[in-house]
């Protein structure tokens, strides 16, 4: 914190013609560094003869009195030490006092100044918690500073704001804030008004300003909300800075409004501001006295008009000059003494350490300060009247506003709670911009494919170091920015342009050896070009020395990788929407549910039946094959000629259908996006892999824009990444193209970090091996550039707008990035649509029928020698022969050769006359002795 430094001066009035007829008074003079940077003490001798010429009905009598100052500074380091300090002063004699000091330290000295019955006059402090008075709680105080807070209530009553941003600095703004929250409250205006308060609490930090202003922005660009901000701070060039910062952060369109609560605006250089339709609007005291007429009041050099604390501090002369004449001769003798040997004034000596003491100043004091609280005339600072309160009182304001293409003027005036207002038109919208239409424009410009190329035709075969410094025509030239510029001339400001090339090939860098800007920069701060159109990044240092237009084009970093290879579809790729968990889980879920279906059909007396009357025996359909098959059979969302008929059954049945339903369903779901989208499986997803590996490379052209970022970044991610690439050289290129080229030739070991306009268009060019990765690490924009001041700035700056919200701007991307592309194959709409299904996408399910037809098929030649071996051992007959039988009779259906012979036949024994006691054992009775069964049909 700045050291604060309280000064004492002691002004003595001394006889300017005649020493022995001329009187002193003496008027303490209290000064705080921090809280003014412009009160003095030669900002006190010009006050002093300011007061002095004030003379409407009122002269004072400068061969009776003048002045003398004494010099006393008193440090603050500790505060109370420096009031013992200024007591040693004032005991040496004073009338006043007059001091521009900060908040707290006012409000120590006026009760310090009360309590020894001494008028005070504060130039920049108000009050807005005020005590009671009475008796025993008297004033000696006089605020000569204007309280805006009426004037900002009325102004929003007067326009119906309805939502008010509110950024405050300072104690005294906290203090005006709370106190229209309470006026607020009172009205019962809460849902009428909505105030949200923003706090600066380090103007120097750009950040934290850049994050305030963003709290404020309007995000909706397309939006027709107003957005009326406060801007009360402390200090002049807190003003100043925030302004800068708003026309950095583009918040200057029509749709903003600012409110500058401050009684010296006018010393703010508005011209740079007046650019963008942007709204200001601050309010200035009305007088009819200039305190210095030697200065012009419309000088370019606005910080060298007087200070309101310069002006009240001549008024507030002016008011004891007037007050010390007012008093009665009795009174006023005991201020006034001719007395030359009183050097030290100890007739007005303060004894403030003896707490009980009388002072000869009380005699004087109140009476003093009653006069001058009831004076009321014009002074440099407006019409001057006090209340009770010892506050300002019927004043007027005089309402200026800085509008699109105008200097500040004066509207009309606000009194009385009232504005009396001469134009309300520029409250309601832009105002027109008028500029030399007649004049042809030069535009700036960068070969830089694809936004500007040498149209070969038109200008045959030059190289780009010939046509460095040449004018060209729209016809000479094609590209993004010349299809932009000729919209901007031709159709938006009906202009006459022409474009030159660059004359050094740069687009604008301010060397480090304090060398002129270079490049289109240096071109229009040199005013040989009236606007630069090229891919031109708006940065905070090139916006410092020319104006930019809203971009027309956001890009950021963004990382370059070579294409990966198509994966080709495995045999079992139809496998791929489950993974192998889920495959297994099913597996075991099937065996599961066909085990657990077997069990509770075994026990289960309702799945067992009699399937044949006449050999009644019991049976149960649900073997463990049967379950088996059953399961299956229902997972393929087939049926089966048997179902449960128990209770239990049914239920694992249901639950196993349940399960099958969604599973299947969710697999079909997955299974058309697997088998018709070709994948590309990328090494890295983010900048965030791109960091964590070491297989792949990474780079950025070396000393340009990105290697800036990365080195100046403060983001660990970065950091880290930055000090990857310092350590291998081999990653630095000289320019975008070599970079490009190194990723195409390094196999997808190597990524480039370049600007994402720059790698969409590669990715859209042959041999169309290239893709984006991720998103982009930050956000900048390209911006039209203009000179300072220009008056095309406004113009161009709404026809970039227009043409962002009606589309234009993305048609001519389009066209320039993705309608002339050379990378057509699967990126059309149609070649999506063809995109059919190939062999090995189903392979896999091929695959699978051949091989269950084949297990089938050996399955079944197993069971038929099988058979055959064991019918040969049945009937005792040789393999191979009924091997050739049983083959005959499954080819022909019958055997050709059949015989009957006794050895081939057995009979079945004849029962007669038997009954089972149990009928369900009862055995049927058989054929007759002529019925022969067939061998291999032998078996019941």
């Amino acid at each position: 914190m700045i050291t604060n430094i309280i000064h004492l001066f002691l002004i003595i009035f001394y006889p300017f013609v005649s020493v022995q007829t001329q009187s002193p008074i003496p008027v303490g003079w209290f000064l705080d560094d921090t809280a003014s940077n412009d009160a003095d003490a030669e900002a006190f001798s010009k006050a002093l003869s300011a007061a002095i010429n004030l003379t409407d009905q009122f002269n004072w009598p400068k061969e009776q009195f003048s002045f003398q100052s004494v010099y006393e500074n008193v440090t603050d380091a500790n505060v109370y030490s420096g009031f013992h300090r200024l007591c040693n002063r004032l005991e040496s004699g004073a009338v006043g006092s007059i001091s521009s000091i900060d908040h707290q330290k006012t409000h120590l000295l006026e009760s310090f100044m009360a309590r020894l019955h001494i008028p005070m006059v504060s130039l920049n402090y108000y009050n807005y918690n005020k005590p009671e008075l009475n008796a025993l709680n008297k004033i000696y105080h006089l605020a000569m500073k204007i309280d805006l807070l009426p004037v900002l209530a009325a102004f929003i009553r007067r326009f119906k704001v309805t939502k008010l941003f509110y950024i405050i600095e300072g104690e005294e703004a906290f203090a005006r804030f709370q106190s229209l929250m309470v006026a607020q409250a009172r009205d019962k205006s809460y849902d009428i008004l909505d105030i949200q308060v923003r706090r600066l609490t380090d103007i120097n930090n750009q950040n934290h300003t850049r994050n305030l202003l963003q709290s404020v922005e309007i995000k909706d660009r397309g939006s027709k909300e107003e957005r009326y901000i406060v801007l009360d701070l402390n200090y002049l060039k807190s003003y100043i800075n925030i302004l800068m910062q708003i026309r950095h952060h583009g918040m200057t369109t029509p749709h903003y409004h600012y409110i500058i609560m401050s009684l010296e605006a006018d010393r703010i250089d508005m011209r740079f501001f007046r650019y963008g339709g942007v709204n200001v609007t601050y309010f200035l005291p009305k007088s009819q006295y200039r305190m210095d007429s030697s200065i012009d009041p419309a000088t370019t050099d606005r910080f060298s008009l007087p200070s309101f604390e310069q002006k009240a501090l001549a008024d507030s002369l002016s008011i004891y000059m007037r007050a010390i004449m007012a008093l009665d001769e009795t009174t006023r003798s005991k201020i006034v003494q001719s007395n030359d040997g009183d050097e030290n004034f100890d007739h007005l000596k303060i004894e403030c350490r003896a707490a009980d003491k009388q002072h000869q100043h009380i005699d004087f004091g109140e009476k003093l300060f009653n006069i001058m609280k009831s004076l009321s005339f014009e002074g440099y600072t407006g019409h001057i009247t006090f209340n009770e309160y010892g506050e300002r009182v019927n004043y007027t304001l005089n309402v200026h506003q800085v509008t699109m293409n105008r200097l500040p003027r004066n509207l009309g005036n606000f009194t009385l709670d009232q504005f009396l207002m001469d134009d309300l038109k520029v409250f309601e919208g832009r105002q027109a911009h008028d500029f030399d239409k007649g004049r042809e424009r030069i535009i700036t410009t960068i070969l830089d494919e694809p936004f500007t190329m040498l149209n070969e035709s038109a200008v045959g075969n030059i190289t780009a170091a010939e046509a460095a410094g040449q004018f060209f025509s729209f016809d000479q030239l094609y590209g993004y920015c010349v299809d932009l510029a000729r919209l901007i001339c031709e159709k938006k400001l009906e202009i006459r342009c022409k474009f030159r090339l660059v004359k050094d090939n740069a687009f604008g860098n301010k060397p480090a050896n304090d060398q002129p800007w270079n490049g289109m920069i240096g071109e229009l701060v040199r005013h040989e070009a009236d606007l630069a159109v090229a891919p031109l990044t708006i940065t905070s240092q090139r916006e410092s020395v020319v104006d930019f237009s809203k971009p027309w084009m956001n890009l950021g970093i963004s990382i370059l990788i070579s294409k990966p290879e198509k994966t080709t579809p495995g045999v079992f790729s139809f496998m791929a929407p489950l993974s192998k968990e889920i495959w297994m889980c099913v597996t075991f879920a099937y065996i599961g549910v066909s085990v657990i279906l077997f069990l509770v059909s075994r026990f289960s007396p309702y799945e067992w039946s009699i399937e044949d009357e006449v050999t009644p025996q019991l049976s149960n359909k649900f073997s463990i094959l049967n379950t088996l098959f059953f399961a299956l059979a229902a997972f393929m969302q087939q049926g089966v000629d048997f179902i449960p008929r128990s209770i239990s059954g049914r239920l694992v049945a249901s639950v196993w259908w349940y399960f099958s339903m969604i599973l299947v369903s969710s697999y079909t779901a997955n299974l058309a996006a697997f088998l018709t989208v070709e994948r590309m499986v990328t090494p890295i997803e983010s900048v965030e892999d791109l960091a964590r590996q070491t297989q792949i490379k990474y780079g950025v052209v070396r000393g340009g824009s990105t290697q800036h970022f990365f080195d100046k970044s403060d983001v660990k991610v970065f950091q880290r990444m930055w000090a990857y690439m310092q350590q291998s050289e081999d990653v630095l290129v000289a320019s975008n193209e070599e970079g490009i080229n190194k990723v195409r030739k390094s196999k997808g070991k190597y990524a480039f970090l370049l600007e994402s306009t720059k790698n969409e268009y590669t990715n859209e060019r042959f041999p169309c091996d290239t893709m984006k990765i991720g998103s982009n690490l930050d956000s900048k924009g390209y911006g039209i550039a203009t000179p300072v001041g220009s008056e095309l700035r406004e113009a161009i700056n709404i026809a970039v707008l227009e043409m962002s919200e009606d589309g234009t701007l993305n048609t001519l991307k389009r066209q320039w990035w993705y309608n002339r592309s050379e990378c057509r194959n699967g990126t059309t709409k149609e070649s999506k649509q063809s995109n059919a299904l190939n062999l090995v996408n189903v392979a896999g399910i091929f695959y699978i029928l051949i091989g269950g037809l084949a297990l089938a098929i050996t399955i079944a030649i197993l069971e038929f020698f099988i058979k055959a071996n064991i019918e040969a051992k049945q009937t005792k007959n040789n393999f191979f022969d009924v091997m050739k039988r049983n083959m005959r009779l499954s080819i022909a259906g019958v055997d050709l050769e059949e015989k009957t012979p006794e050895i081939y036949m057995y009979k079945y024994p004849v029962q007669e006359n038997y009954h089972s006691s149990d009928p369900l054992f009862d055995e049927p009775r058989r054929v007759g002795s002529t019925n022969h069964i067939n061998g291999n049909q032998s078996q019941v």
